[in-house]
């Protein structure tokens, strides 16, 4: 078996992207794979190449770019016949799209078997909750582009041999939008690297504080916006909470304009910006924080029910306080605890409680670890899909 696994892009070191790396990683253990993306970042690109895997780069349009859309089917017509051309060329008999418009390239590949792995229903043509929090002409666009372009991305789900997922949530979320059943296979978390880690500067730093952590990509779906609310209102009721918020986009312009709101709000002693954190120092970063915090939400449609930033906090020893729109990751009241995110009096009262009873936040870290090593593996997670489309 050869495999091709087509991916949109390499320009952001995102969840997705994560995602793809490590499960290629072990993919290539029991196969050949190679992965095909329509454009990145040499930075990103490094990380596989260092890797050993072999990156084929388009160096054509993709979803992060604002003229991809208008140009949509040249653009992906002239890249179907070149991911053809190095199909037929390597002699590929596999194809796995993880998103679109991969689903798109892969579903008019001739000669192959053709697989999907979907996180969720595609976020830009089918999570409401997402696109209706954008400002006014993002929300006009997006609804354009979906009318446009999402019939591709349903023809293009439905003809696929198999589907994977992440959870139970996403599966449901596929049945709704796609029709299809999917596999669910997990996420993974390298449990040897995210560990309960010690950095002396950083617990000097912040030992008179109950650290609150939480990771922005300054998307609407991240709701960083309502732990603003959140510190705003807590703030007076408890004096040593302190929020450290990491970026997982560097972007130097979203994070001035979110220090500015900060200091609009009056809370900028309550909250530190750390920025883009070097992959080396996460566990260190996971492990000085008291709880960590995931207040985003879908409503149904899958984009918040998986989060690889609170499991491999969780492999770090550092329970959740998470959204109740995924009831896997976290499991309420025993490592952790769920809220209604779209209740902001139930969070602050959740969070006070936990501030104020530390023996059940130590208790919920004790179960925290064992919980992610006995259900979020990568190699769990690349076994399930070889098997699946291997038959072995």
């Amino acid at each position: 078996m050869k495999i091709l696994w087509i991916h949109s892009h390499f320009y952001n070191w995102m969840g997705g992207t994560k995602f793809v790396l490590e499960v290629v990683k072990r993919l290539k253990t029991t196969c050949e794979v190679e992965v095909l993306i329509q454009g990145g970042e040499a930075e990103v690109i490094n990380k596989f190449t260092d890797a050993g895997i072999v990156v084929n780069n388009l160096h054509s349009l993709s979803t992060n770019s604002i003229l991809f859309w208008p140009l949509f089917y040249f653009s992906c017509g002239r890249d179907v016949k070149k991911v053809q051309k190095i199909v037929d060329n390597n002699n590929f008999d596999t194809v796995i799209a993880s998103m679109f418009p991969g689903n798109y390239l892969a579903s008019k590949i001739k000669n192959i078997e053709y697989y999907q792995y979907c996180y969720e229903p595609y976020a830009a043509f089918w999570d409401k909750t997402s696109i209706n929090n954008q400002v006014f002409y993002k929300r006009m666009v997006y609804n354009i582009f979906r009318f446009i372009y999402s019939k591709e991305d349903l023809k293009s789900t439905r003809a696929a041999s198999k589907l994977f997922t992440l959870s139970s949530e996403t599966k449901i979320a596929i049945e709704n939008i796609y029709d299809r059943d999917s596999i669910i296979t997990r996420l993974g978390v390298d449990t040897d690297f995210y560990r309960k880690t010690i950095n002396p500067g950083l617990i000097n730093k912040y030992s008179d504080n109950f650290i609150l952590l939480h990771n922005t990509d300054f998307s609407p779906a991240k709701r960083t916006v309502f732990l603003l609310d959140a510190v705003e209102r807590i703030y007076p009721l408890v004096k040593n909470v302190k929020l450290l918020i990491t970026c997982s986009v560097n972007d130097d312009d979203k994070i001035n304009a979110l220090s500015k709101e900060i200091n609009r709000r009056g809370i900028s002693e309550q909250i530190d910006i750390l920025g883009f954190v070097n992959h080396d120092l996460l566990p260190d970063v996971y492990s000085l924080a008291d709880l960590v915090a995931y207040p985003g939400t879908s409503n149904g449609a899958g984009s918040s029910a998986v989060s690889l930033f609170v499991l491999e906090a969780m492999a770090c020893g550092t329970p959740a306080i998470r959204s109740n729109d995924s009831k896997t990751e976290v499991l309420d009241k025993i490592n952790g605890e769920l809220f209604n995110p779209l209740d902001l009096d139930e969070f602050c009262e959740k969070f006070i409680s936990l501030v104020n009873n530390k023996n059940i936040v130590e208790l919920y870290s004790l179960r925290c670890r064992d919980y992610i090593k006995k259900n979020y593996s990568w190699k769990g997670t690349s076994k399930i899909i070889f098997e699946s489309i291997s038959g072995k």
